[in-house]
């Protein structure tokens, strides 16, 4: 059994452009439109807060390493945003 061919998408002779975004609508594939924006917008959202979760922990996990370069004590200078 031979494997199936990729999915080209939308191609010629010569070119070949591949599948749709996700992020690109495509009716036959989304449905509703107002529907597709509304599921769109959500995992904006979703990607939003995960992206803010994630610069927040980052954010103190450097200020723990700073403490611990500089040699301190855990508690001082908390609440600084130096």
């Amino acid at each position: 059994m031979s494997p199936s061919a990729p999915p080209l998408g939308e191609h010629d002779e010569q070119t070949a452009v591949g599948e749709p975004s996700e992020r690109t609508y495509l009716g036959s594939r989304d449905g509703d439109y107002r529907l597709w924006e509304a599921r769109q917008a959500e995992r904006i959202a979703i990607a939003r807060e995960a992206q803010r979760a994630w610069e927040e922990k980052a954010r103190a996990e450097a200020q723990a390493w700073a403490k611990r370069d500089a040699g301190g004590k855990a508690g001082e200078g908390e609440g600084d945003e130096s």
